[in-house]
């Protein structure tokens, strides 16, 4: 049996024109109306794309329920919605909600590239890289040992919906299989140039100019038998 697993961030929380900031963990945006737009559209591609979805996994905040509401609502037999913590997003501490330009007037203007670039974090955000690739290691582990145990049918499909920081490790989770994470493998381990070394490793396979998600844009990974797969990145509704 195949499963495939669709990993959407969520869709617009910013007005036209308004200074996009980091908006992570604690704080809680409304999608705007063309952030719902987008869910509408994301919603009917999934369902174009992969027929039914038996499952919808959501962050615990409201751009990320909404946008998972309203796309389950575009489907011909919209599944059930069970929210996870892990999948909330990043704390970004006292850059909580800043601008990038005051984000860098702080932290130097390299701090955000090496983020976005080499997802090497700053010290005093949160959850650590380690702690965010084991429980996406942990989630993936349950799903596909529920697919294996009981399910008959050819292929299941599993949608989660969460934010970009949080998204952009699932892919580097599924490089690693669960009995080989501990701390010296893992990127983000204190002991900082072993984890950047074995975070820029597992990056290079992926062979992916980027791991971010555009609002409202997926990836599917695929799992058959004892592997993991990623089959697309930052795909787009259309």
């Amino acid at each position: 049996m195949t499963l495939q697993l669709i990993i959407a961030r969520h869709a617009n929380t910013f007005e036209s024109g308004e200074t996009p900031r980091r908006v992570g963990a604690c704080t809680d945006l409304n999608l705007t109306s063309r952030g719902r737009e987008q869910s509408s559209q994301l919603g009917r591609a999934i369902a174009s794309r992969f027929g039914q979805i038996e499952k919808i996994y959501a962050a615990p905040l409201l751009r990320t329920k909404q946008t998972a509401d309203i796309a389950a609502s575009e489907m011909t037999s919209p599944p059930s919605i069970e929210t996870l913590d892990f999948l909330r997003e990043i704390d970004h501490g006292p850059d909580e909600n800043k601008s990038d330009a005051d984000i860098a007037a702080r932290l130097g203007p390299q701090a955000l590239a090496l983020w976005d670039e080499e997802l090497i974090m700053p010290d005093d955000w949160s959850p650590r890289p380690l702690d965010i690739v084991k429980s996406w290691q942990l989630f993936l582990h349950h799903i596909a040992q529920q697919t294996d145990s009981g399910q008959t049918a050819p292929q299941k499909t599993i949608l989660v919906v969460t934010s970009n920081g949080i998204a952009r490790f699932a892919p580097l989770a599924a490089l690693c299989p669960i009995e080989t994470l501990d701390d010296h493998t893992i990127p983000g381990h204190p002991n900082g140039a072993h984890g950047n070394a074995s975070l820029a490793s597992l990056l290079s396979q992926l062979s992916l100019p980027s791991l971010k998600l555009a609002t409202a844009a997926y990836g599917v990974m695929s799992y058959n038998d004892t592997k993991w797969t990623l089959i697309d990145w930052n795909k787009r509704p259309s």
